[in-house]
């Protein structure tokens, strides 16, 4: 049960981090204005948007093809990847931070409230986020998993709590400051990044890269990154523009809190990307199998708990935690939690896609997803406000979910994944028992 075991600590790192990012956002939805609450969410949402997107892929190749390097014992080819990286990163950061601006700019010209601060603060930690995601992914691919996950969780929630604490103290808590604050934090957590990074390399050898394979690489993963975390966020601006800021403030509370579940299927699968990687490259069947049955087990139990909890006592603490206007959140909350249930079922076949080099098929489906979950919120949401929208992302993350670990049923063998799974479990209970003195 080695993804189990190796779980429990990155969790315990989750369970602090998302606590501090529920916290966070409480506190902020009981001291900014619902519309500024509303702005701060998209803010949040598109930062998260840029850790996923803005390495155009190649954070997710490094991860796969340091992971794959360190199994055959090739440290060269790591350093080369590194650099590569980097490299690839001052070019995307750059074009992604002056598109940013751009944006915003238009924004405020059509007659949106935003400050030139605010438009600043959020542009300045496009770099910041990239950055962030390609040395997050060198060091899992690394195996040093708990240590990226600590950096992000811990680091990237804590220094943000305790700036907004910082700033309520001396009276300046406003939309602005708490972006900026933001800003300064991710810039702070990505320098820390590249001290555990260690020395670059700028030396290394880059010649045994297939540069141009890569790339296609990248491309295709971020592709299916793209269409993946548009679907997932395009509801919070589905709801901007059709609802406004206040109720796409509900529909952030439904959403944020809903998928905190994913504390486990990230866990699992920031655990088991290195492994399956590493058993992709090696063609070990019998090791894929049983990795992906342990994370499938270790992401859907508790997520199921979840949403029990929240269907008994959703309606207590939505009152006790936040104001009145955000009790209609419940529905929608319970829509959302469903959603990422089925993700933490289904949701590692498309971890093991990614890592074994087939990830047109992630972009295939998560195309559909995007496709469903947009014309979804429009029509739903026309309908039926926040709860309509969050009907659009259950049914979305259904359709990708699902249809992902369809297709690579064919490819395992269910009779020995039971039968490996099974083992493992006699084993570790002989072994404990044996240590024990019981046998």
């Amino acid at each position: 049960m080695g993804v189990v075991r190796s779980t429990y600590a990155i969790l315990a790192t989750r369970v602090v981090g998302i606590s501090g990012q529920a916290i966070i956002f409480i506190y902020l939805a009981n001291r900014l204005t619902q519309i500024d609450f509303g702005i701060f969410s998209a803010v949040y949402v598109y930062w998260g948007l840029v850790r996923m997107l803005g390495p155009l892929g190649f954070d997710q190749v490094v991860l796969r093809e340091t992971a794959a390097a360190i199994a055959v014992g090739d440290s060269e080819y790591t350093d080369a990847l590194k650099v590569m990286a980097v490299k690839w990163w001052l070019v995307s950061s750059f074009v992604a931070t002056i598109l940013t601006l751009v944006a915003l700019a238009c924004l405020r010209m059509w007659g949106h409230t935003l400050s030139l601060a605010l438009i600043l603060a959020t542009s300045a930690a496009v770099p910041a986020h990239s950055l962030i995601a390609i040395f997050a992914a060198s060091l899992r691919g690394s195996q040093r998993v708990l240590l990226s996950q600590f950096l992000e969780s811990i680091g990237l929630v804590g220094l943000t709590l305790c700036a907004g604490l910082a700033l309520d103290l001396v009276g300046k808590l406003d939309l602005a400051g708490i972006v900026l604050a933001q800003a300064i934090v991710g810039w702070l957590v990505a320098l820390l990044y590249a001290y555990f990074i260690g020395q670059i390399r700028w030396s290394a050898n880059s010649i045994r890269l297939d540069v141009s394979k890569l790339r296609k690489d990248a491309f295709q993963i971020w592709q299916a990154l793209a269409v993946t975390g548009l679907a997932v966020r395009v509801p919070t601006y589905v709801g901007v523009l059709m609802l406004g800021p206040a109720k796409t403030a509900v529909l952030e509370i439904a959403i944020r809190f809903g998928t905190l579940p994913t504390i486990f299927t990230t866990s699992v699968s920031a655990t088991a990307a290195p492994a399956l990687a590493s058993a992709a490259a090696k063609g070990d069947r019998l090791s894929i199998e049983k990795t992906l049955i342990e994370s499938t087990v270790a992401s859907s139990v508790p997520s199921a708990l979840v949403l029990i909890a929240f269907g008994t006592l959703g309606p207590f603490f939505l009152a006790r935690s936040l104001p009145p206007a955000y009790e209609e959140a419940f529905v929608p909350l319970l829509l959302v939690t469903s959603a990422t249930l089925i993700n933490a079922i289904f949701g590692i076949a498309s971890t093991f896609l990614l890592m074994s080099n087939r990830q047109s098929e992630v972009r295939r489906f998560s195309t559909i997803q995007l496709v469903t979950v947009g014309a979804g919120a429009i029509v739903l949401g026309y309908l039926g406000g926040v709860s309509g929208i969050a009907i659009a992302i259950l049914i979305g993350s259904f359709v990708r979910d699902l249809s992902l670990a369809i297709k690579i049923r064919a490819e395992v063998d269910p009779k020995r994944v039971l039968a490996v799974t099974t083992s493992s479990i006699f084993h570790n209970l002989l072994v404990r028992s044996r240590r024990t003195g019981s046998l």
